[in-house]
């Protein structure tokens, strides 16, 4: 006969019916000795059934089972981890879950509420569940990271509200009625008031140790190799007058407001962003790039392992110096000028032999659809070390022929309304004149007849046309290590997903960070964080990855439209103490999780 000593030996275990309700159930293995043909082993020895388990863990035993072990009766018991707990011990376990009331009054609730009809709950959960899973995972341990940053006790609630921006982008009075409808760990929803004192929480220090652990992370494989990221920055309009770094800069819109510039560092290999933060608006791209890389190294980040993939807007002898100092590496756009030694490289007399022309098709590479040709350059650092220096010429013949079409139609038009009206003096206040006041040139044209004085005509400049039309659809790119053109081209056009990131941000913050200086840093942190998970996904997408032999795509090309069929995958239940059964899930929903997120598909009950 068993007996309540032995059940203490017992090990537990949950158990699911098909209408997802659970079950607790106690079992003890028993060792089955060895006879001469077969090996001992061990096997489930007597099952005692215990009860039903509630939504918070609480167990309703069984009459049966408490006239049977009677010691169980009285006292409260919780199942967690295939445990029992008494209600002492599983509120030392967790100290933030409120006292429950007795289970008599339990059981009384319960059966006043199953004496009416049960109403089912829905929650959303495919796109939630997804990016609460690729958070976790041992690909990404984003939340591991957070936890590093600001503890256990914000991540989630973090992580919550990078879900929400993501998903919805709405205000944050409306998350917690967000959080009502949607499925998110129970420490995530926060009202308001909570919501504002989290984002206070905040401060630029916890940016910096996060994303320090997430550099040590995407060390962890192949620590030896060099990481190729790719750094951008973008320009973002706050309301916030107290913000000490808000100042007028060069917004490409909205330039009537104060903005910051927020810089971010992405690694090529995982799609994730290894360092970000901000500085003052009216500060340039150039200027910034040794502040921000300074403050990368201050938090413990060695430059001489990164390979920074920067736009032609970084482009400066300092810099690359500066890099050469601090042994790091750089792929770097290039400004082509009119004065500028890329240019006169271009037009000069050897450029037209067919070894050097990026007009001939000896130059041409089918690989990138780009002509291309090299030059070589030295560099010295401010202590004194010489370091060779590739750069290569890119021309795009289609882009080319397109931009020479429209500047001669331009040129042409404009002469043409020139001519018609030789007497029209306000000619330089039209808008098209900035664009080819270049390209036009006026001289003395003799008319025929005796006594015909000579009279001004404007005429396209030939010789600066055939200029543009050598240097058009034409870009450059310098490294300091030893890529072909084809791995410098492909490395290059990374900073494309950061550009995606970047709108992504900007559609969350409606184009305007909205936040008192207070809580700056914590929904800065917010909208980074998301930011993370769509540059990550665009990354794994672009793999082309495939489930089944079939290929996985975004749907039109889209992040957020495939958050939306996510979306469509809910979860139900018709009583607090049951399961949440998981819809069915679709091919196409399965294709998203396995090919773009990396996780396995939701189990059938939760």
């Amino acid at each position: 006969m068993t007996t309540h000593k032995d059940l203490c030996s017992f090990n537990v275990l949950c158990v699911v019916d098909a209408k997802g309700r659970r079950y607790a159930r106690g079992y003890k293995n028993v060792w089955v000795p060895a006879t001469e043909t077969k090996p001992g082993y061990s096997k489930m020895g007597e099952q005692i059934y215990i009860g039903a388990i509630k939504a918070n863990g609480l167990v309703k035993m069984s009459a049966k089972f408490l006239e049977k072990f009677p010691v169980f009766a009285g006292r409260s018991w919780y199942f967690e981890k295939n445990t029992l707990y008494s209600e002492d011990a599983f509120l030392a376990l967790h100290p933030e879950t409120p006292a429950v009331v007795s289970s008599r009054a339990q059981d009384g609730e319960q059966a006043e509420e199953h004496a009416g009809v049960a109403t089912p709950k829905s929650l959303d959960f495919g796109a939630t569940y997804a990016l609460s899973m690729m958070a976790r995972s041992k690909k990404y341990e984003i939340k591991q990271s957070l936890d590093a940053a600001v503890g256990r006790d914000k991540s989630e609630a973090l992580l919550g509200l990078a879900m929400y921006q993501l998903i919805d982008g709405g205000p944050a009075c409306s998350y917690e009625d967000w959080c009502a409808d949607h499925y998110v760990h129970r420490d995530a929803p926060l009202t308001s008031q909570q919501v504002s004192e989290l984002y206070r929480s905040i401060t630029q220090e916890h940016m910096d140790l996060y994303f320090k652990d997430r550099f040590a992370r995407s060390l962890k494989e192949n620590p030896s190799d060099t990481r190729f990221c790719a750094l951008d920055s973008t320009s973002i309009p706050v309301t916030s007058a107290d913000n000490p770094h808000a100042e007028y800069g060069h917004a490409k819109s909205d330039g009537h407001l104060p903005q910051v510039n927020l810089v971010v560092v992405l690694d090529r290999k995982t799609g994730d962003i290894v360092y970000a933060c901000e500085y003052n608006g009216s500060i340039n791209d150039v200027a910034s790039f040794d502040y921000v890389c300074s403050r990368m190294e201050r938090i413990g980040i060695d430059l001489s392992k990164i390979c920074f993939t920067t736009d032609r807007g970084y482009d400066s002898n300092f810099n690359q110096c500066f890099l050469v100092d601090k042994k790091a590496s750089f792929v770097m756009g290039r400004r082509i000028t009119r004065r500028g030694n890329l240019r006169e490289f271009i037009l000069a007399d050897r450029s037209r032999t067919p070894e050097k022309n990026l007009m001939s098709s000896a130059t041409l590479l089918t690989s990138i659809e780009r002509h291309v040709v090299q030059k070589a350059d030295k560099i010295r650092s401010s202590s004194g070390e010489v370091c060779n220096v590739t750069t290569y010429i890119y021309r795009d013949p289609l882009l080319a022929a397109q931009l020479n079409m429209g500047k001669r139609k331009q040129v042409d038009e404009f002469v043409r309304k020139l001519n018609a009206d030789p007497d029209d003096s306000s000619y330089k206040m039209l808008p098209e004149y900035r664009e080819v006041k270049d390209y036009i040139a006026q001289r003395d044209v003799q008319l025929e007849g005796p006594h015909k004085a000579p009279v001004k005509r404007w005429f396209a400049h030939q010789q600066r046309l055939n200029e543009y039309e050598r240097t058009a659809g034409c870009f450059a790119i310098s490294t300091n290590l030893p890529l072909t053109a084809e791995e410098a081209f492909e490395n290059y056009k990374l900073r494309n997903i950061i550009e995606v990131g970047f709108r992504a941000f900007k559609d969350g913050t409606r184009d305007r960070l909205r936040t008192s200086v207070c809580g700056y840093w914590g929904k800065l942190f917010c909208y980074l964080l998301a930011e993370t998970f769509v540059m990550s996904l665009r990354k794994n997408a672009q793999e082309q990855p495939k489930m089944d032999g079939q290929p996985v795509c975004l749907p039109h090309n889209s992040v957020p439209a495939m958050l939306r069929k996510l979306e469509k995958l809910k979860i139900t239940r018709c009583n607090p103490d049951d399961a949440w059964l998981v819809d069915q899930v679709t091919r196409t929903q399965r294709g998203y999780m396995v090919g773009i997120f990396k996780i396995k598909p939701p189990p059938k009950h939760l």
